[in-house]
């Protein structure tokens, strides 16, 4: 009985498309979720619909896709949604109405297409439109995010904090490793094992975000709160070039407490003592980085949401986070060929310290950059 109601309502619809005009699509925005079986549900309704003649023009953008929240609260307000139904999945707009719910949606949707107007299509369209073009969405911004992206990692990877673990490991454990060889099995071995524990822990960090319902009420927020802690950490970072332009290393803000450096040193004398050295190198990597992430999360986590609150970026988010890894280790693997040529830890360490102004100052303006793109982002979504 169902079925039939169903494909009586379907067919009038159709009717009455077909009155007005031959050409006339109707647009119908919906908010889905590809967790959400009430969405799949929705999303098969609207197919079954534009496959039975009716002309729709489906605009679907989903929960997960953070680039949809600034559209999505705009039509909240726009169409004077509840404060309670704010983000909520499935919701559909059509004409100057709001369809919330599966039931509601399926019940309501047919008496909508009947009675839409153009003036009410063109309500819906144009403020659609206005939206979606203010978006940052040139080429030049997609590029300035992922060339963002892929710095980020190697500045992450030649930051103090990484820096200083890598030549107490160089020190302690490559240079007691004997042969070349088992110099460069056992760096790699700690560098695939640090890839592997920052990779796990950016893709936790993103499922994470994307699976939260109620980030996308607390997004907005969120950005301009990163975009100001941007701006306090590219300051300390300048503050700390300057301190170490000067000799005082140790008066810098921006480095790993005393306690978690204790911790990493004492897991990689752990190591050395060990005959299986390069499998235990590849597993003492996840609690060194776990200890480490205090200060390289500094510039991990922000890219992770830059990552996330980009569409063009969000869809290649592995590919993303893979090459920011890699970046990462570049620097480990650069110092284990080095070690394994007969280059001295003392001559890195040298190298380092005459280098970490620069490094303190690349840092600075990456957490600048960082503070531009959030900030923008929080106050065109106000």
């Amino acid at each position: 009985m169902t079925t039939i109601v169903l494909s009586c309502l379907i067919v009038a619809i159709s009717a009455h498309a077909r009155q007005v005009t031959a050409t006339t699509r109707i647009p119908v925005v919906a908010f889905l979720s590809e967790s959400c079986g009430e969405c799949r549900e929705v999303s098969a309704y609207l197919d079954q619909l534009a496959a039975s003649g009716v002309p729709l023009d489906v605009h679907r953008y989903s929960f997960e896709d953070l680039t949809s929240t600034s559209l999505r609260h705009s039509l909240d307000l726009l169409y004077a949604v509840p404060e309670g139904n704010w983000y909520v999945v499935p919701t559909v707009f059509i004409g100057r109405n709001v369809l919330i719910r599966a039931d509601v949606i399926e019940a309501r949707l047919p008496d909508f297409l009947e009675t839409v107007t153009t003036q009410d299509t063109a309500f819906l369209l144009s403020h659609l439109t206005t939206t979606t073009t203010a978006e940052p969405a040139s080429g030049f911004a997609s590029s300035l995010s992922v060339g963002t992206v892929l710095g980020a990692g190697l500045i992450d990877g030649i930051n103090p904090c990484a820096f200083a673990t890598l030549l107490f490991f160089i020190s302690y454990i490559i240079l007691r490793s004997g042969s070349r060889e088992r110099i460069l099995l056992v760096g790699c071995s700690f560098a695939v094992g640090v890839f592997c524990a920052y990779f796990l822990a950016g893709l936790g960090l993103d499922r994470l975000v994307t699976g939260a319902r109620w980030f996308g009420t607390v997004a907005q927020w969120f950005y301009g709160i990163l975009g100001l802690l941007s701006v306090c950490l590219a300051v300390f970072s300048f503050r700390d070039a300057a301190r170490a332009a000067h000799g005082h290393v140790q008066e810098m803000t921006l480095q790993l407490p005393g306690q978690e450096k204790s911790g990493i040193r004492s897991l990689i004398r752990v190591v050395a003592g060990s005959r299986l050295m390069p499998l235990w190198a590849f597993l003492v990597a996840f609690p060194v980085a776990l200890l480490e992430f205090l200060c390289t999360g500094q510039t991990y986590l922000p890219t992770i949401v830059l990552i996330l609150a980009n569409q063009g970026l969000h869809n290649h988010a592995v590919l993303l986070l893979l090459l920011y890894n890699l970046l990462f280790i570049l620097p480990l693997l650069v110092i284990t060929v080095l070690a394994a040529a007969g280059v001295t830890s003392e001559r890195l360490r040298s190298w380092f310290t005459r280098h970490m102004p620069a490094a303190k100052l690349l840092g600075g303006l990456l957490f600048a950059l960082f503070a531009v793109l959030f900030l923008s982002r929080w106050w065109k979504g106000k």
